[in-house]
């Protein structure tokens, strides 16, 4: 149970690399959508390994990736809205 731990920090590590890479275009609605689907994406998708290694059942890795998209698309983009409306007031 503690790869959780370097999971999410693996998840984190590539989250702010897209960040860094898309912060020309951060300050636009469609910069902080993209920024927040793909760092949800990076932290969701990076406890995939970590699950099939706790369950000992192997998870493919097309189903690793869809869940990942799916929780990134629905969580992440309304974390980001959030967060860049708070900074620049």
């Amino acid at each position: 149970m503690l790869w959780v731990y370097p999971a999410y920090f693996g998840g984190a590590l590539a989250a702010a690399s897209i960040y860094w890479l898309l912060q020309g275009i951060a300050h636009r609605p469609v910069g902080r959508y993209l920024i927040g689907a793909a760092g949800g994406f990076f932290v969701y998708a990076a406890m995939g390994p970590v699950i099939a290694v706790v369950e000992d059942d192997p998870i493919d890795i097309a189903e690793m990736a869809m869940i990942g998209l799916v929780a990134g698309c629905l969580v992440g983009p309304p974390v980001a809205m959030s967060w860049s409306e708070q900074l620049s007031t």
